[in-house]
């Protein structure tokens, strides 16, 4: 077996780059370039554990393929750090609380044959997510400690990750003092015991209320292991954020795929601005980082007066005909509002509609095309929705927000290098445009360089801290202060590497 130094020798940087690529593609983690010492050390043991002679044989197995689940699971375990603890954000268990309430108040009318309830722990590292839910259903419930202790209820609770081991020590559920650092004392004698050999042990009926399983997120399917698709709360905190745009993308859409008819999506509070979330059609945000499956529309249809693929072959975009008649300026005010309106409701068809006649009106602005680069984003068109941002900024190149428009639109395209010129852009125009600090650090932190990520975490806090905590950054859909001030200090603050719950 080679030594670690000569097995790390051989994986060369285009290996290391290959293989950066393949674990984007399997697990949808993010190792960029100067990450990559990290990467080959983690092939070095996930290698010894699988029984290669070295590095270089099990990289070749993994690129060579196909890699079965089990061997893609052992890599996952040796790149994925699980720092989590009991009750950990505690606004978003406070938030989760009040939803399964809600939830609980609502079913207690129904028949006891429906009387069922599916809760779902995506990434739940080493199980203090999924206990912690465990533990709000007994406190509101008293069910004695198991589900079967009470037939009025039919309550599954599911709680999944790639890491093996990490699932290993949740099934065991023996926790140190670490992982209490966020619970109450009293919680703590009442659903735990001392364990003779150290630490404490979750109460066995408790324990017994989680069901642990295996799951990739970025496998096309969960049915196989989450059900069939009607879960009614799903948490997936502080997860989506370390995937590459493009996968976060389709883990989000396949998690909201699983939940039923108005289902409850609980993100991390630095999920929650993820533009995955924030602007997806099939979500409705209830409070921070808690949203709720929108009831199926029909789509939109589409407005005469916009061209959905323009030719390419043109010299230059085209613009609607100027109008007939020159517009007031009562009417064109009149006209923006009632189109900002029509977005803020989610009538997209008429936001559409009301922004083509805005363009109509005044062909060469900037503020209509930019809206119609928002509304195509929205619907998942990034082709059409790029083209109308380029419109925008070429119409008025010194607007910071329509630089950050196009950079959000170039990382679900997978363009995460012109997404930071474009973002770098708005800066220079805007030194304190806290969307644009926000967008590099959020970049920078996905390709592993913290010092850059840091400082511009770092400037968009001390930007937010001369503002009240309850005003709106309008250029982030309307979020507030105080919660884009949390969401910024966890990713800052964040030390985790992969899929920690």
């Amino acid at each position: 077996m080679l030594s670690p130094e000569k097995s790390r020798t051989a994986l060369s940087p285009p290996v290391l780059a290959a293989v950066a690529r393949f674990v984007v593609d399997r697990l949808g983690l993010v190792f960029a370039e100067d990450r990559h010492c990290l990467l080959a050390r983690a092939l070095e043991t996930a290698a010894a554990e699988s029984g290669f002679r070295d590095a270089g044989s099990y990289v070749v197995s993994l690129l060579d393929g196909p890699v079965p689940s089990p061997q893609l699971a052992v890599l996952a375990g040796h790149l994925t750090i699980g720092e989590t603890y009991f009750f950990r954000e505690p606004a978003g268990f406070a938030a989760l609380q009040e939803t399964l309430l809600g939830l609980l108040a609502a079913r207690r009318a129904l028949p006891r044959s429906q009387r069922q309830v599916r809760l779902w722990s995506a990434g739940c590292a080493t199980g203090e997510e999924a206990y912690s839910i465990a533990m709000l259903l007994e406190l509101e419930l008293g069910l004695g400690l198991g589900f079967a202790d009470d037939d009025q209820w039919d309550i599954s609770l599911l709680a999944t990750d790639i890491n093996e081991h990490f699932l290993g020590r949740a099934r065991r559920g023996l926790y140190r003092d670490w992982s209490f650092r966020g619970m109450e004392n009293a919680l703590k004698q009442r659903f735990f015991a001392p364990h003779p050999e150290g630490g404490f042990e979750i109460a066995p009926g408790l324990r017994r209320r989680v069901t642990f399983a295996a799951l990739n997120l970025i496998e096309a399917d969960y049915s196989p292991v989450a059900g069939a698709p009607g879960m009614d709360v799903i948490l997936c905190r502080n997860v989506l954020i370390y995937f590459e745009a493009s996968q976060a993308r389709k883990v989000a859409a396949r998690l909201i795929d699983s939940l039923g008819a108005g289902g409850i999506l609980v993100t991390g509070t630095a999920d929650a601005v993820l533009p995955c979330l924030a602007e997806h059609d099939g979500l409705e945000p209830l409070a921070p980082a808690v949203y709720r499956k929108c009831v199926a529309r029909p789509a939109p249809p589409r407005p005469r007066a916009l061209p959905l693929r323009p030719s390419t072959k043109q010299s230059a975009p085209p613009v609607y005909g100027a109008a007939t008649t020159a517009p007031g300026p009562v009417d064109m005010v009149r006209l923006e509002s009632q189109a900002r309106e029509a977005v803020r409701e989610g009538r997209q068809a008429d936001a559409m509609r009301l922004a083509g006649e805005w363009l109509e009106r005044l062909p060469t602005a900037a503020a209509p095309k930019l809206l119609l680069a928002r509304l195509h984003a929205d619907r998942g068109a990034l082709s059409e929705a790029s083209l109308w941002a380029d419109r925008a900024i070429k119409a008025d190149k010194a607007d910071p927000g329509a630089h950050c428009l196009r950079a959000s639109i170039l990382i679900e395209m997978g363009q995460r290098a012109e997404a930071a010129k474009a973002l770098s852009r708005a800066l220079y125009l805007a030194p304190d445009f806290v969307p644009a600090h926000y967008g590099l650090g959020v970049l920078a932190l996905g390709e592993g360089k913290e010092s850059r990520a840091r400082r511009h975490f770092d400037n968009a806090l001390a930007i937010l801290s001369e503002r009240a905590p309850q005003d709106t950054v309008a250029e982030l859909d309307g979020v507030s202060v105080r919660t884009l001030t949390d969401a910024i200090r966890s990713l800052r603050d964040s030390r985790l590497v992969g899929a920690a719950s």
